[in-house]
């Protein structure tokens, strides 16, 4: 019964998808011989397999890191705790909730006690007065009706208060010494508040990095119109919190570097989200697929100012239909999202946000290998300093030539910004050539002596380098 408009626009949303279904289609992995790790950072990367590839290098990929592991239900009772190295995760067997997640390292208990909100999903659903207080403070004109159509929603029952769920109870739980550390697998009940036929948890501490990984993965969403969102929520233990995000081109603050106007209750991330207290001690959480995040509260259907977070509970949201243009009116379908955690001591830019987020995010490169020719091992481009993110390297297409361009994002390099490359074995070079970002040059070659040389690279700078 779809009328000819609404037809146009669910054909709209489908040309939108089909960007992923095709790119998909072009990295048919499971079809190939092999998949080789690809490390497309200029430094070192140790893999959870505890495998260590060069800087631009190829390693195996462990498939055994990659294949679920089958649900044995074990009957635990109360509650139970397992371990890594560096984190001790105690979990109650009877709700799923994580009721302790300890960093022995510092000796510090990460997640807060008795929270509304526990680690892992929540499903929110607005309220009608929460959503024209959101048309109302954000639309400039809300009474315009083009307003009211794309961001109001329209005849909700106003007898319906905003509603929260979570998941309660579990079907299984099962603890297995996998081969990338102790991984504890949570199956919860269906639940008739929460729109998911299946609902279930992975959370592994892992052997080979100081670093933990949560992985939800939430079956057959139903469709509905209902103003409604959903999030992975870690519910922080750090009193009087400071954040930092990385964001596309630099760092930001949320307390003092939001411009005014802009959205402060939902920002998006290019690498992940770092809070810390007065010491100084933090936790980093890099989103592997969800990089819209709110922090001290669900950030849907909100708007404000002058909003300042003062809780360190963060929201990674999963899905939403707040907005109707160009976006879906309604979700439904598999929702997977994973996340890697880290501790740090005291904060600082490059070790406790950039590097650990570029590796999170680097762990998931691999190449697609048809036959036998490619092997593992090989060097690609080296930088003496961490932080820094090699975006491009190959013939530029616009000049022919042949372009090396990295990206300082980390802040570093006011006081001393001389950084040493070393370019990949056989690759003999005379000289690097500074140039914009269309390939025209800006300043006197380099000289390249035995692969490597020196040029300055400042905070959160780009540099395009011509290799001749």
């Amino acid at each position: 019964g779809w009328s000819p408009t609404q037809k146009r626009m669910m054909q709209s949303w489908e040309e939108h998808t089909d960007y992923i279904r095709n790119a998909s289609k072009i990295a048919p992995f499971d079809d190939l011989l092999q998949n080789l790790t690809f490390n497309p950072l200029p430094w070192e990367l140790t893999y959870r397999s505890g495998e260590v590839v060069s800087p631009g290098g190829v390693g195996k990929r462990d498939i055994s890191l990659d294949l679920p592991f089958p649900v044995l239900p074990k009957p635990h009772r109360g509650s139970f705790t397992t371990k890594s190295e560096w984190f001790e995760i105690t979990v109650n067997s009877e709700t799923g909730q994580i009721e302790s997640l300890r960093d022995l390292k510092h000796d510090r208990e990460l997640i807060t006690k008795n929270n509304e909100t526990p680690v892992g999903l929540l499903y929110q659903r607005a309220s009608a007065e929460m959503c024209d207080r959101f048309l109302n403070d954000y639309g400039l004109n809300p009474h315009w009706d083009w307003v009211r159509c794309e961001i109001g929603k329209q005849g909700i029952p106003r007898d319906v208060p905003e509603q929260r769920f979570t998941v309660t109870k579990i079907e299984s739980l099962d603890l297995s010494p996998s081969a990338t550390g102790p991984t504890v697998l949570i199956q919860f009940k269906n639940n008739p508040d929460l729109p998911f036929e299946q609902i279930s948890m992975r959370i592994t501490l892992c052997k080979n990095r100081p670093e933990i990984l949560f992985q939800l993965d939430a079956k057959a969403k139903k469709a509905d119109t209902w103003p409604e969102a959903g999030y992975f929520c870690f519910p922080l233990n750090i009193d009087n919190p400071q954040f930092r995000l990385g964001r596309l081109g630099g760092i930001m603050d949320p307390a003092k570097d939001i411009v005014p106007g802009s959205n402060r209750y939902m920002e998006w991330l290019r690498t992940g989200v770092a809070t810390f207290g007065e010491d100084g001690y933090g936790v980093g959480i890099c989103p592997l697929d969800s990089p819209l995040v709110s922090l001290g509260e669900p950030g849907c259907w909100k708007y404000s100012k002058d909003y300042v977070p003062d809780k360190a509970n963060i929201y990674f949201n999963l899905f939403n239909n707040q907005w109707t243009t160009n976006f879906r009116l309604w979700n439904q379908g598999d929702i997977s999202a994973s996340f890697v955690l880290w501790t740090f001591d005291q904060y600082d830019n490059e070790s406790s946000l950039i590097t650990p987020s570029l590796e999170a995010l680097a762990l998931r490169f691999a190449i697609p290998v048809e036959d036998d020719t490619l092997k593992a091992g090989g060097r690609g481009v080296a930088i003496s300093r961490k932080g820094i993110y090699v975006s491009s390297f190959g013939l530029d297409p616009d000049t022919d030539k042949l372009m090396l361009r990295f990206w300082e994002m980390a802040g570093k390099g006011a006081d001393d910004p001389t950084v040493t490359v070393s370019l990949p074995d056989g690759l003999n070079a005379k000289q690097a050539t500074p140039c914009d970002l269309r390939g025209r040059p800006i300043a006197a070659p380099i000289p390249v002596q035995n692969g490597q040389f020196s040029v300055d690279v400042m905070p959160y700078s780009l540099v395009n380098l011509m290799l001749e």
